[in-house]
């Protein structure tokens, strides 16, 4: 059984896309926590109305407005009861067949996360694209691959509830705004956790102006920043490698998301 975090903001114009994806998976043993950051739209109105269908949603409305996603995750994640866990953003959108996929293939490579491919989109989401069975296979992703570049697009993640919960799960810290998730995928990988990713986009990730991440020189500067803290820190002998992986990490991102477009 699986527990699916959705941290909600203002998300009226797409909370309702995002469930549905969710009660379309093919898997059908899992809770949802929805944790709202105090809206002030009618997004809690509509989860209401799941919840009023479906007992397997739950919704959580914080009493004052935290302003980033790293606090509604923690409180989803403290209320979990289940050994695997999920999170999605109240804005994207999940392939029928994700859960089935990425369940069986954590368990078969025994990994503490796995995560999957993505594909970008605006507007209106295209019907979900068929599954290429060969490429459905799992790759461990090394820790010299996330300080090259952050291949773990959040919405596609599963994990093992207590491999997040021993690493103390998001930093709340506004200094971590928008690459939280980015730190704990480091601190898993440099503890030694089992990290992979299935390469097919079982993900849609929506592009939204006012996304907290779309700054893109504020962005970099952050993960420049994040990448040389965890080096010094946790990989001290790998410090020289600093400035290539910076200059790989800017190379792979203008790539995938600019040229590709997924990720």
């Amino acid at each position: 059984m699986i527990t699916i975090i959705i941290p909600t903001f203002n998300a009226a114009a797409y909370i309702a896309q995002t469930i549905e994806s969710v009660i379309k998976q093919t898997y059908t043993n899992w809770k949802m926590i929805v944790v709202d950051d105090h809206s002030t739209d009618g997004t809690c109105e509509i989860i209401a109305r799941y919840i009023a269908q479906d007992a397997r949603i739950d919704l959580i409305r914080l009493a004052e407005n935290f302003g980033r996603p790293a606090r509604p995750r923690n409180i989803g994640l403290q209320n979990t009861l289940t050994p695997w866990i999920a999170f999605l953003d109240a804005d994207d959108i999940w392939h029928p067949e994700k859960l089935a996929i990425q369940l069986k293939a954590a368990q078969q490579g025994n990994f503490d996360l796995l995560c999957t491919g993505m594909v970008d989109f605006t507007g209106i989401a295209p019907p979900p694209a068929g599954i290429d069975r060969s490429n459905t296979k799992h790759i461990h992703l090394s820790s010299f691959t996330l300080f090259s570049k952050n291949r773990i697009p959040t919405s596609s993640v599963i994990a093992k509830t207590e491999s997040i919960r021993k690493m103390g799960g998001f930093n709340e810290s506004a200094h971590y705004k928008a690459i939280e998730d980015y730190d704990l995928w480091l601190r898993m990988s440099v503890n030694n956790m089992h990290l992979g990713k299935v390469a097919h986009p079982l993900v849609q990730y929506r592009i939204l102006a006012n996304s907290i991440s779309r700054n893109k020189k504020q962005h970099a500067k952050k993960v420049a920043w994040l990448v040389y803290t965890q080096l010094k820190e946790n990989k001290p002998g790998w410090i020289f490698l600093y400035p290539y992986f910076i200059c790989s990490y800017v190379a792979m991102s203008f790539y995938y998301r600019v040229i590709k477009k997924t990720l």
